[in-house]
């Protein structure tokens, strides 16, 4: 065998361990995830203490007075109903003030009621983790996290109230 011929499969061999190289290295490069969209299912609720206003309101002007033969009705006030495929869950916690995540989404803190999708016989729709994160105060204490997770095969309790020991349901 000449040199030529040892320099030509030398040269084969390198351009074919390349292209072998640069095609497997391509497959192993993979993209960066995305951060997964909030389920559907969730919505927070308005929180229980009311939010002061922004602006300051006017007075309205005095009202007329009536006569007093004639009483008005008393006032009917009237809450939007749930659909029926929907349960109002209402989460607290015990010290007041700790950080509610539902399936990894900061919603607020405690207390607070979160809307959930459920079945006509009461239970839940979906896989739902409910985390509770008490923060600490000082640098005596440590923050501690405390998860309860809720099944498809689990009633819905009417609340859920974390402390640092644990999370207890109630019906």
């Amino acid at each position: 065998m000449t040199r030529p011929d040892k320099l030509g499969r030398f040269y084969s061999f390198a351009i074919l361990h390349s292209l072998f190289v640069i095609f497997f290295l391509s497959g192993c490069v993979t993209t960066p995830k995305s951060v997964p969209k909030p389920p559907p299912n969730l919505s927070p609720q308005v929180p229980t203490t009311p939010a002061s206003p922004a602006v300051p309101e006017a007075k309205p002007p005095a009202p007329v007075p009536k006569p007093a033969a004639v009483a008005s009705p008393p006032a009917v006030v009237s809450t939007p109903a749930l659909p029926k495929d929907e349960f109002v869950l209402s989460i607290d916690s015990e010290p007041s003030g700790a950080t509610i995540v539902v399936n990894g989404i900061p919603i607020g803190k405690a207390p607070l009621q979160l809307r959930v999708k459920t079945t006509l016989q009461g239970f839940f729709r979906d896989y739902l983790t409910v985390k509770a994160r008490f923060l600490a105060t000082s640098e005596d204490e440590t923050s501690i996290t405390v998860e309860d997770d809720c099944t498809p095969r689990e009633k819905i309790p009417g609340k859920i109230i974390f402390t640092p020991q644990g999370a207890q349901r109630q019906l």
